[in-house]
Protein backbone atom coordinates (compact mmCIF):
# COMPACT_ATOMS: atom_id res chain seq x y z
CA UNK A 1 0.00 0.00 0.00
CA UNK A 2 1.14 3.33 -0.99
CA UNK A 3 0.56 6.61 1.52
CA UNK A 4 0.58 9.81 -0.54
CA UNK A 5 1.31 13.21 1.56
CA UNK A 6 -0.62 15.51 -0.80
CA UNK A 7 -4.39 16.73 -0.34
CA UNK A 8 -6.12 15.56 -3.52
CA UNK A 9 -7.49 18.56 -6.02
CA UNK A 10 -10.57 20.10 -5.47
CA UNK A 11 -12.41 18.67 -8.48
CA UNK A 12 -11.61 15.50 -7.34
CA UNK A 13 -13.49 15.77 -3.39
CA UNK A 14 -15.94 18.21 -5.35
CA UNK A 15 -16.84 15.25 -7.64
CA UNK A 16 -16.59 12.27 -4.64
CA UNK A 17 -19.30 14.88 -2.75
CA UNK A 18 -23.12 14.05 -3.32
CA UNK A 19 -24.45 17.19 -6.08
CA UNK A 20 -26.99 17.93 -2.87
CA UNK A 21 -24.29 18.39 -0.53
CA UNK A 22 -22.46 20.90 -3.23
CA UNK A 23 -25.59 23.30 -4.37
CA UNK A 24 -25.65 26.50 -3.65
CA UNK A 25 -29.36 26.14 -3.27
CA UNK A 26 -29.01 23.85 -0.15
CA UNK A 27 -30.91 25.80 2.05
CA UNK A 28 -31.32 29.68 2.98
CA UNK A 29 -28.48 29.88 5.37
CA UNK A 30 -26.06 29.40 2.42
CA UNK A 31 -27.48 32.30 -0.19
CA UNK A 32 -27.63 34.46 2.12
CA UNK A 33 -24.12 33.87 3.48
CA UNK A 34 -23.33 34.12 -0.07
CA UNK A 35 -25.19 37.35 -0.42
CA UNK A 36 -23.71 38.90 2.33
CA UNK A 37 -20.12 37.76 1.70
CA UNK A 38 -17.51 40.59 0.46
CA UNK A 39 -14.50 40.40 -1.60
CA UNK A 40 -11.35 39.17 -0.25
CA UNK A 41 -8.03 40.19 -0.73
CA UNK A 42 -5.87 38.63 -3.85
CA UNK A 43 -2.30 39.85 -4.01
CA UNK A 44 -2.54 40.53 -7.72
CA UNK A 45 0.35 42.18 -9.65
CA UNK A 46 -1.65 45.19 -10.11
CA UNK A 47 -1.79 45.40 -6.40
CA UNK A 48 1.95 44.37 -6.48
CA UNK A 49 2.42 47.82 -8.80
CA UNK A 50 0.36 49.87 -6.92
CA UNK A 51 2.15 49.64 -3.78
CA UNK A 52 5.45 49.74 -5.84
CA UNK A 53 4.53 52.89 -7.19
CA UNK A 54 3.03 54.20 -3.63
CA UNK A 55 6.28 53.02 -1.39
CA UNK A 56 8.79 56.17 -2.46
CA UNK A 57 6.18 58.69 -1.91
CA UNK A 58 5.77 57.17 1.36
CA UNK A 59 8.88 56.49 2.64
CA UNK A 60 9.71 60.08 1.73
CA UNK A 61 6.57 61.51 3.42
CA UNK A 62 5.31 62.70 0.13
CA UNK A 63 1.92 60.21 0.54
CA UNK A 64 -0.05 62.29 3.08
CA UNK A 65 0.20 62.26 7.35
CA UNK A 66 -1.27 58.73 7.44
CA UNK A 67 0.67 56.62 4.89
CA UNK A 68 3.93 54.74 6.63
CA UNK A 69 6.20 51.85 5.07
CA UNK A 70 5.60 48.94 7.68
CA UNK A 71 8.28 46.68 7.91
CA UNK A 72 7.98 43.65 10.31
CA UNK A 73 10.43 40.78 10.99
CA UNK A 74 9.27 37.26 9.75
CA UNK A 75 8.34 34.86 12.44
CA UNK A 76 10.19 31.85 10.82
CA UNK A 77 12.68 33.29 8.82
CA UNK A 78 14.03 36.63 10.61
CA UNK A 79 13.78 38.32 7.26
CA UNK A 80 12.49 41.68 7.09
CA UNK A 81 9.10 42.47 5.10
CA UNK A 82 7.93 45.76 4.24
CA UNK A 83 4.60 47.16 2.79
CA UNK A 84 2.76 50.45 2.69
CA UNK A 85 -0.08 50.99 5.33
CA UNK A 86 -2.63 53.49 6.12
CA UNK A 87 -2.63 54.60 9.82
CA UNK A 88 -5.08 56.19 12.15
CA UNK A 89 -4.31 58.90 14.01
CA UNK A 90 -6.19 60.71 16.74
CA UNK A 91 -4.10 63.29 18.48
CA UNK A 92 -1.06 61.47 19.50
CA UNK A 93 -2.81 57.85 19.66
CA UNK A 94 -2.45 55.47 16.42
CA UNK A 95 -3.57 52.58 15.23
CA UNK A 96 -2.66 50.05 12.53
CA UNK A 97 -5.28 48.39 10.99
CA UNK A 98 -5.34 45.50 8.61
CA UNK A 99 -7.97 45.86 6.00
CA UNK A 100 -7.76 42.78 4.15
CA UNK A 101 -7.69 40.87 6.76
CA UNK A 102 -5.54 37.96 8.63
CA UNK A 103 -2.17 39.02 6.11
CA UNK A 104 1.48 37.87 6.96
CA UNK A 105 2.19 41.13 8.05
CA UNK A 106 -0.27 40.37 11.13
CA UNK A 107 0.23 37.42 11.78
CA UNK A 108 4.52 38.58 11.95
CA UNK A 109 3.31 41.71 14.04
CA UNK A 110 1.87 39.53 16.49
CA UNK A 111 4.28 37.05 17.06
CA UNK A 112 6.95 40.12 17.38
CA UNK A 113 5.02 42.47 19.41
CA UNK A 114 6.58 45.21 17.93
CA UNK A 115 6.94 46.44 14.13
CA UNK A 116 8.58 49.38 12.34
CA UNK A 117 7.50 52.24 10.45
CA UNK A 118 8.99 54.83 7.87
CA UNK A 119 7.97 58.21 7.17
CA UNK A 120 9.89 60.92 5.93
CA UNK A 121 12.92 58.67 6.06
CA UNK A 122 12.96 58.53 9.72
CA UNK A 123 11.86 54.87 10.78
CA UNK A 124 10.73 54.61 14.07
CA UNK A 125 10.34 51.04 16.08
CA UNK A 126 7.31 51.02 18.50
CA UNK A 127 5.65 47.65 20.07
CA UNK A 128 2.23 47.10 18.98
CA UNK A 129 -0.98 46.01 21.45
CA UNK A 130 -3.75 43.94 19.53
CA UNK A 131 -7.43 45.65 20.31
CA UNK A 132 -10.10 43.76 21.78
CA UNK A 133 -13.37 43.69 19.35
CA UNK A 134 -15.10 46.51 21.62
CA UNK A 135 -11.96 48.88 21.41
CA UNK A 136 -11.28 48.27 17.66
CA UNK A 137 -14.66 49.33 17.02
CA UNK A 138 -14.61 53.02 16.60
CA UNK A 139 -11.20 52.79 15.17
CA UNK A 140 -12.82 49.93 12.02
CA UNK A 141 -15.26 53.25 11.80
CA UNK A 142 -12.85 55.94 11.61
CA UNK A 143 -10.68 54.01 9.12
CA UNK A 144 -13.62 53.34 6.88
CA UNK A 145 -14.54 56.48 6.64
CA UNK A 146 -11.28 57.81 6.30
CA UNK A 147 -10.15 55.02 3.66
CA UNK A 148 -13.17 54.44 1.35
CA UNK A 149 -11.05 52.50 -1.14
CA UNK A 150 -10.76 49.32 1.07
CA UNK A 151 -15.02 49.43 1.69
CA UNK A 152 -15.73 46.90 -0.47
CA UNK A 153 -12.96 44.18 2.28
CA UNK A 154 -15.94 45.60 5.22
CA UNK A 155 -19.48 44.41 5.36
CA UNK A 156 -20.32 47.28 7.84
CA UNK A 157 -20.69 50.45 6.14
CA UNK A 158 -19.22 53.71 7.35
CA UNK A 159 -22.54 55.12 8.82
CA UNK A 160 -23.61 51.94 10.93
CA UNK A 161 -23.30 51.73 14.61
CA UNK A 162 -20.00 50.53 16.52
CA UNK A 163 -21.90 46.74 16.48
CA UNK A 164 -21.75 46.00 13.33
CA UNK A 165 -17.97 47.09 13.44
CA UNK A 166 -17.36 44.76 16.41
CA UNK A 167 -18.56 42.59 14.52
CA UNK A 168 -15.76 43.34 12.07
CA UNK A 169 -12.78 43.17 14.06
CA UNK A 170 -12.25 39.38 14.57
CA UNK A 171 -11.75 39.87 10.26
CA UNK A 172 -9.57 43.44 10.59
CA UNK A 173 -7.06 43.22 13.13
CA UNK A 174 -6.43 46.31 14.72
CA UNK A 175 -2.98 47.48 16.69
CA UNK A 176 -2.26 50.07 19.28
CA UNK A 177 0.98 51.60 18.51
CA UNK A 178 2.35 51.80 22.17
CA UNK A 179 4.22 55.68 22.76
CA UNK A 180 7.26 53.91 23.98
CA UNK A 181 9.46 53.68 20.91
CA UNK A 182 12.29 50.64 21.03
CA UNK A 183 15.72 51.61 20.45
Amino acid sequence: MIVTAFAPPAKMVQAATPAAKRSPYSSPLTLLKQARSRDTFRHTFRRKILNWLITPPARLGLAGKRAHILTVRGRKTGRRYSTPVQLVIDGERRWLVAPYGEREWVKNARAAREVELTRALKTTRHGVDELAPDEAAPVLREYLRTTPVVKRFFEADRDDPLEAFAAEAPRHPVFRLLDRSLP
